[in-house]
């Protein structure tokens, strides 16, 4: 197949047609594709006589059936403001056709700005029966406007195909949509594809000496699809004219309306809530974000594939001829933040019908109302569909039941800050959380929904082989209590276990809240400097527990705060030395938190227990402690170093401390 990057020598052949009966026939003959049926037929408006090269309404190809022109479409109708046999040969003093007639069609008028009169317009209508989901169609606008007149905006051409019938509400007459536009939503005339506007669209002919066709400008092949009710008929109207001087012709060359099997939905960004999925169908920008550039995968029922890539709004879509069961999967490896190409895999959060997700008890369910699907089909797992490419390997899947099912809104939902699973790497780890955040990607707040069974009694356990990344992502935050993977917005734990009484403390002894067990427990299996490691401004840890289970003590801490820890930095309501069951770590850290100089710290109803040198050591200024029981076996409860520039303006307020030291403050 040959599109518009290939220089045959070749030109494109064009019929002309001069009676009302040939261009029925031609209109019939050329349109009626696969899976439709077209009727009624009517010639609206349109110039024609006895000589073939005065009429507007052609018919074109290459002459042969197996050789597809450079325009782009083997063949088809050519409708044209001036004479169609002309397009197919250059001509050095061609400006173009006047033929001195009007239309006042109303939906051309809106194309044109509220226009009533139209040059040259060229109006044909039938009705169209689909056998399948959706009428697809492919065309070419080219126009001689370019390459000068089109300086003067006033000189506008413009097509419209407006299609109305069951289930189409749009703003033509007779409640039609205009199909004859751009993915943006932009009309196709030449005020909104040309060099300077939808450029990527636009090919420029020159002269057009030795080009395709004789227009000075053309689109690219440009293919528009509606979904419809199979076997109802729909009413088609055909429309190009012209406003301005009316003398510099535009023309249309349409492919064959097919009536195929369609599947199509978007990738979009989505991290909990509920999906207004017509919106999300409308590709509305103020409502979503989308996934461009993504592969995504149909398999048929003998595991035969297609693939493409989704558009600027996430958008994508396959057409299929036979009623078949088809699966649809996205390859998570595809997926990019918009501002880092390196960062990979977000998680699932969304599917639309059809989806396989996982059910409230872990299982693998298909979903028969779009809903949530965090992780994807199978919990704990990484999509592996870039490397093995079967239906098996993908994580992120829709299934298509056999038949003429309505396959438009075949959507998916994915979230780069969602974590599913308690594994140390992989898609929906903590780990790989904290590298979408540092990247750019997403927006840096942590959902934790599992999507496997506890392992840790009622809580998930990560064991850290290796050092996570240290923390760079301003107001990044890390929650480690868990929701419900079918409604996310409920706790896993609605009343989680008490695992520590709140002791009086303070001038006044009132008791302090008592402590719950956290949902995520991360254990160090290595020795390194901490486990978290805050690195930017705002970032917040709450609700986890740590604990040291590498064998060593060294000068190991649960958490570093460092200098770039500034402007809001916290730690709420953590476990630091034991299990989220209040058993002791394996191995006792050398510090619970350390404030370096700098920092700004706020450490409010933590639990740090069983520290060898202090529980807390800040030498940053304007840290304040409150709240939290501190058990030291050795050292003080608190230290607050002087550092270089020595330590001002630090608070320690209602505190528990239970220390070896005569002295729980340094």
């Amino acid at each position: 197949m040959c599109f518009f990057s290939c220089s045959l020598q070749a030109r494109i052949q064009i019929e002309s047609h001069n009676s009302w009966l040939a261009i029925i026939n031609a209109v019939k003959a050329n349109l009626q594709g696969p899976g439709v049926e077209i009727s009624n037929i009517k010639i609206v408006k349109a110039a024609y006589d006895d000589d073939d090269s005065y009429s507007q309404v052609g018919t074109f190809s290459n002459g042969t059936e197996n050789y597809t022109p450079n325009i782009g479409i083997s063949k088809g109708l050519v409708i044209s403001t001036g004479k169609a046999g002309t397009l197919g040969y250059y001509n050095k003093d061609k400006l173009g056709t006047a033929f001195i007639k009007f239309g006042r069609d109303p939906d051309l008028a809106k194309l044109f700005d509220g226009e009533v009169w139209q040059h040259d317009p060229v109006i044909i209508t039938f009705e169209i029966k689909p056998k399948s989901n959706n009428i697809s169609i492919d065309f070419v606008f080219g126009s001689d406007e370019y390459g000068g007149w089109l300086e003067n905006l006033g000189n506008i051409d413009a097509y419209g195909f407006f299609i109305s019938g069951p289930d189409i509400q749009g703003g033509f007459a007779n409640r039609a949509v205009n199909l004859a536009t751009l993915d943006n939503g932009d009309p196709v005339s030449t005020k909104y594809v040309n060099q300077d506007k939808n450029s990527e669209y636009y090919i420029d002919n020159g002269d057009h000496r030795g080009k395709h066709v004789a227009m000075r400008g053309v689109t690219k092949v440009i293919n528009r699809s509606i979904p419809v009710i199979p076997g109802e008929w729909y009413q088609v109207k055909i429309a190009l004219g012209e406003r301005g001087i009316g003398v510099y012709d535009s023309s249309v060359f349409i492919g064959q309306f097919k009536s195929e099997r369609l599947f199509s939905g978007r990738l979009f960004h989505h991290r909990l809530g509920s999906v207004n999925e017509d919106r999300l169908a409308e590709g509305d920008e103020k409502a979503f974000d989308y996934f461009s550039n993504a592969r995504v995968v149909l398999f048929d029922a003998h595991k035969n594939k297609m693939e493409t890539k989704t558009g600027p709004r996430g958008e994508y879509r396959f057409i299929v001829k036979d009623q078949g069961r088809y699966q649809i999967a996205v390859d998570a490896a595809t997926l990019k933040a918009a501002n880092d190409v390196n960062v990979y895999y977000p998680e699932q959060t969304w599917s639309s019908r059809g989806g396989r997700c996982i059910g409230k008890d872990y299982s693998d369910v298909t979903l028969t109302t779009a809903g949530y699907c965090y992780g994807g089909k199978t919990g704990g797992l990484s999509d592996e569909l870039k490397n093995q490419n079967t239906p098996e390997s993908a994580e992120h899947l829709i299934e298509v039941p056999d038949g003429l099912h309505d396959s438009t809104r075949l959507n998916f939902g994915f979230s780069f800050d969602v974590v599913t699973q308690p594994g140390d790497t992989g898609q929906g780890s903590l780990r790989q959380f904290i590298a979408n955040a540092n990247a750019g990607a997403g927006t840096g707040e942590m959902l934790f929904v599992p999507t496997v069974h506890s392992n840790n009694g009622t809580t998930w356990k990560t064991d850290l082989q290796t050092s996570l990344p240290a923390i760079k992502r301003s107001q990044l935050i890390i929650n480690g209590r868990a929701f419900s993977l079918t409604n996310p917005e409920e706790r896993v734990n609605p009343d989680p276990q008490k695992i520590k009484d709140g002791l009086k403390a303070g001038a006044e002894q009132k008791p302090l809240p008592f402590w719950q067990a956290p949902d995520l427990h991360l254990e160090t299996k290595v020795s390194q400097e901490a486990i978290l490691q805050l690195q930017g401004s705002g970032q917040k840890i709450q609700h986890i527990a740590l604990t040291n289970g590498s064998g060593s003590t060294g000068n190991m801490n649960g958490i570093i705060a460092s200098s770039a820890c500034n402007k809001g930095c916290s730690v709420v309501d953590t476990v630091i030395g034991k299990n989220p069951v209040g058993a002791p770590s394996p191995k006792a850290f050398y510090r619970g938190i350390t404030a370096r100089e700098g920092s700004d710290l706020t450490a409010t109803h933590n639990w740090i227990s069983g520290t060898l040198d202090s529980g807390i050591h800040t030498a940053g200024s304007g840290t304040f402690f409150s709240g939290n029981r501190i058990e030291s076996d050795r050292g003080p409860g608190v230290v607050v170093s002087n550092g270089s520039n020595r330590a001002r303006g630090n608070r320690i307020s209602r505190n528990q401390f239970v220390t070896n030291q005569s002295i729980p403050i340094w």
